[in-house]
């Protein structure tokens, strides 16, 4: 006999970002500007980041990268290492 179990599960995480990794994250941000003024385009969720990053902040833009690594971590985690069957969509919401 099989049991199928349901659960859902709810949880805050605190992320302290370093002044190094924020270094980085800058540096990474203006170089990809640049690619952007010489015409190159990167990936769809960097530019994403860059547009946050431009319009609201580093902080912002830092958050939205935590937010899909964090989701994919979660996926990758659930669905590959622990062989669970089913995941729903993992939202990360931003506080």
């Amino acid at each position: 006999m099989a049991l199928t179990i349901k659960q859902k599960v709810s949880f805050e995480v605190t992320v302290v970002v370093d002044s190094e990794t924020e270094a980085a994250y800058i540096q990474n941000a203006l170089e990809a500007s640049r690619n952007v003024m010489k015409g190159e385009v990167g990936n769809a969720f960097d530019m994403y980041c860059l547009k946050v990053t431009t319009e609201k902040g580093v902080e912002a833009g830092v958050r939205e990268f935590l937010a899909k690594n964090l989701k994919e971590q979660i996926k990758e985690l659930m669905l590959e290492d622990l062989a669970y069957d089913k995941l729903s969509p993992v939202v990360v919401r931003n506080v």
